[in-house]
């Protein structure tokens, strides 16, 4: 009978350290890492990054070292064998509960109290407990799915819960620190993957989503940006497509480094519109051009206009800068600046082609599918009186074309 109860004892505590570590790897190296990855660079100034798996290796070590040291303080009975986890539940829940205010990273004040007070509460159980003899007393014996496994099993997932509900779970910002991540290791492809389906308002992710299409650059050196930019959810301003000095847009895991050299500047004044910003630097790349190719000029002299001052990138972000504001008389004027007006455009320039010579009339070249789809679009429009109903229907077959954004923003 003892030997049958030893073995119950070390069965259940071995599966609850098993169902403990499978939570913490799972939570830490998998749901929550690019949150501590930008808790970290926040908190060291940007001077240390995170590294996932040492990341992963040590807080999981420190978890089990407040486990055994509650262990050994408590000595609870196998009946409640659990709840020796808790504190270390709770000092995970706390490393986690971080808010955000525009670049600012902190403790939520209000989880902090309540973890706190969830702390104390714990002692004071324990406490209490400890005084119940008959309670504190090993049982004789017990099979699997007996009173204590059921007992012991529903205080780990009581404290999994605890652990998600006081840790960040908020979607978009997740959704926005993984976007970056991957932007800063170069993975586009899967950056522009990550929260699809899903309809993210969010200027930050805007930026960070055009930032990864201008780097997917295709066979004719152009890049998305006017092919896909609107099949993602888009505030309606283009200042999303830089950083803000408000911090209403910006970096959480970085400078902006990778942006900059995408753009192949770094802008004096983020406070100017972007389409100012980018008029200007692609003035000075073609003057610069023009002096570097100029042979009158000495060598010597041409030299130096040999650096770059902006990437053709620019030209896609000013383009798109224009649609963003609905500025569509400033997008025409400037589009026969970069591309050829036909049906090699990118799908996006087209449609506001077609959209332009609906609102202003005039005829800027033939696209026959195009313009069936748009005539389609006002059909649905028109046909749909409540606004409720047109929006939803706008949405589930027009989503990803700028008319439907044009129309809905």
């Amino acid at each position: 009978m003892q030997n049958n109860t030893k073995g119950g004892t070390i069965t259940l505590r071995v599966m609850c350290a098993i169902l403990f570590l499978l939570f913490v790897v799972f939570y830490v190296y998998l749901f929550q890492c690019d949150l501590l990855a930008m808790m970290q660079y926040a908190w060291s100034g940007g001077l240390k990054h995170y590294e996932r798996n040492i990341g992963t290796i040590v807080i999981t070590l420190v978890l089990l070292i407040i486990t055994t040291t509650t262990s050994t303080i408590t000595r609870l009975p196998i009946r409640c064998y659990a709840l020796n986890y808790y504190p270390a539940l709770l000092s995970l829940s706390l490393l986690t509960t971080t808010q955000i205010d525009g670049s600012t990273v902190s403790i939520s004040k209000t989880w902090l109290v309540v973890t706190i007070i969830l702390f104390i509460l714990y002692v004071a159980w324990v406490h209490k407990l400890s005084k119940y003899k008959v309670f504190m007393q090993p049982l004789r014996a017990y099979s699997l799915f007996s009173h204590p496994w059921w007992t012991n099993l529903s205080l780990l997932f009581i404290g999994f819960s605890m652990v998600y509900i006081i840790g960040n779970t908020d979607r978009t910002l997740h959704t926005r620190l993984a976007v970056e991540r991957l932007c800063s290791q170069k993975n586009y492809n899967e950056a522009l993957q990550v929260g699809i389906p899903q309809y993210d308002n969010d200027s930050s992710l805007v930026m960070l989503r055009a930032l990864a299409l201008a780097n997917q650059i295709k066979e004719d050196s152009t890049c998305q940006l006017g092919e896909k930019l609107f099949q993602y959810e888009i505030t309606p301003t283009s200042r999303a497509l830089f950083p803000q000095t408000d911090k209403s847009c910006g970096f959480l895991m970085e400078n902006g480094l990778t942006l900059w050299k995408t753009l192949g500047f770094v802008p004096y004044d983020l406070k100017e519109e972007p389409a100012t910003i980018l008029k200007r630097e692609i003035q000075r790349e073609e003057n610069r051009l023009t002096l570097y190719n100029d042979t009158t000029l000495a060598q010597e002299e041409r030299d130096l206009y040999k650096r770059t001052l902006c990437t053709p990138v620019c030209h896609d972000y000013l383009l798109c800068s224009y649609l963003i504001d609905k500025k569509l008389k400033e997008f025409i004027k400037e589009l026969p600046r970069f591309y050829t007006i036909n049906d090699k455009m990118p799908q996006h320039y087209r449609e506001a082609c077609i959209l332009y010579e609906n609102l202003y009339g005039g005829k800027l070249y033939k696209d026959t599918p195009v313009e069936a789809d748009y005539n389609d679009f006002l059909s649905v429009m028109r046909n749909n009186r409540n606004e409720t109903i047109r929006y939803a229907a706008l949405r589930d077959s027009y989503f990803g074309t700028y008319w439907y954004y044009y129309f809905t923003h």
